[in-house]
């Protein structure tokens, strides 16, 4: 008796009857991994997990296709239809939750939470797509998603800035890609194979549409930079040893829960706003604090000072800065910390409180 099919039956057949614990085994173990290897997006060992996953994901959906379609004379493609349908799985599950932690580190939920609910949408609802993903054009268009999100985040780094010059290279990109993939692909399928491809061009165009929308609309997160630190203080000094000392006040434990922290202002007092801003070796671009107010008599948030300077990459603690804001006067204020286009990267409100004096202040060193 040939101990390795029973060995290779049984596995199948206990897979196939517990797919449902083997996925959610696959989805918590590819969050799990990304989460304990993925730290700073311009690493090579980050770099090249992401890019590992993505040619497993297409070389698992060539070979299943092959498989499926008879063309293959190696045993292993004819009898892993299951072993690749779940490897498909796991790897854009882990890409998915790849992009869900470095889109997530560095968004803002109140101005990018359409694209977050999407991208956060797709990592989720990969583990319904099982049925799906027997189906090539589908795979297709899903791993399109996934190259586009991955040179969103990549060629910035590789070109050292940001822009919109960069992103339409990140598109394009994408496109040659995809191209080269299928073109790839449909060497190897008979002419029956390639169905809806019109349908499949369309979707493909849809998708790339989208995510233009999505960027032109300040959308998508400033990715690959992110927002370290962020506060506003009474007083700066900063020292020699490239420190910075500043003045706040004393704060309680619970104070963490207000929407907007109260800060308490004698006349004529100017405030500082500090960011540690990460940004990826070789990167440079500009950031901007926007200090605006609250109008009550209109509602709407108004532009008091819009403050621009330069970060370079390359720290883990990010590159820092300050912005200095003389006549504030009392209501609710925040400033957002923005790239060079205006996608907000960090928010931070706070309430101005006239005083006639001093309120005790602490020093802080960052």
């Amino acid at each position: 008796m040939d101990t390795h099919k029973i060995s290779w039956g049984f596995w199948k057949k206990w897979i196939i009857s517990h797919e449902k614990t083997v996925s959610f085994v696959v989805f918590v173990s590819g969050f799990i991994f990304d989460n304990f290897t993925l730290w700073r997006i311009d690493s090579l060992l980050d770099i090249s997990i992401l890019f590992g996953w993505l040619f497993i994901g297409s070389f698992a959906i060539v070979s299943l296709n092959i498989s499926r379609h008879g063309l293959s004379r190696w045993k292993i493609f004819r009898k892993g239809d299951i072993w690749l349908h779940f490897l498909i799985s796991f790897a854009l599950g882990a890409l998915f939750s790849g992009f869900t932690i470095f889109y997530m580190r560095s968004a803002v939920l109140a101005t990018s939470w359409p694209f977050l609910l999407i991208v956060i949408g797709l990592f989720i609802g990969n583990e319904f797509f099982k049925e799906r993903y027997l189906h090539l054009n589908f795979q297709i268009i899903i791993l399109f998603v996934v190259v586009f999100f991955q040179m969103i985040l990549f060629v910035p780094i590789a070109v050292g800035e940001m822009g919109d010059w960069v992103f339409i290279l990140s598109g394009a990109i994408s496109l040659l890609m995809i191209g080269a993939f299928i073109h790839f692909l449909y060497f190897f399928l008979p002419r029956e194979a390639r169905v809806n491809q019109k349908k499949l061009i369309m979707s493909i165009g849809g998708v790339f549409l989208a995510i233009n929308f999505f960027y032109f609309t300040n959308l998508i997160p400033p990715v690959p930079l992110a927002l370290k630190d962020g506060g506003v203080y009474h007083s700066m000094k900063k020292t020699e040893g490239n420190r910075y000392y500043f003045q706040d006040e004393q704060r309680r434990w619970y104070d963490i829960f207000d929407t907007y922290e109260n800060v308490h202002v004698v006349p004529r007092e100017s405030l500082f706003f500090y960011s540690a801003v990460f940004a990826p070796t070789r990167l440079d671009t500009d950031i901007m604090h926007r200090w605006q107010y609250y109008d009550e008599s209109s509602g709407k948030w108004v532009m008091s000072a819009n403050i621009r300077f330069p970060i370079y990459g390359g720290s883990d603690e990010g590159y820092r800065g300050f912005s200095e804001k003389s006549n504030i006067h009392p209501g609710k204020w925040r400033v957002d910390v923005t790239d060079s286009r205006g996608r907000v990267l960090g928010r931070t409100k706070f309430e101005i409180i006239n005083v006639s004096q001093s309120v005790p202040l602490i020093s802080v060193v960052k």
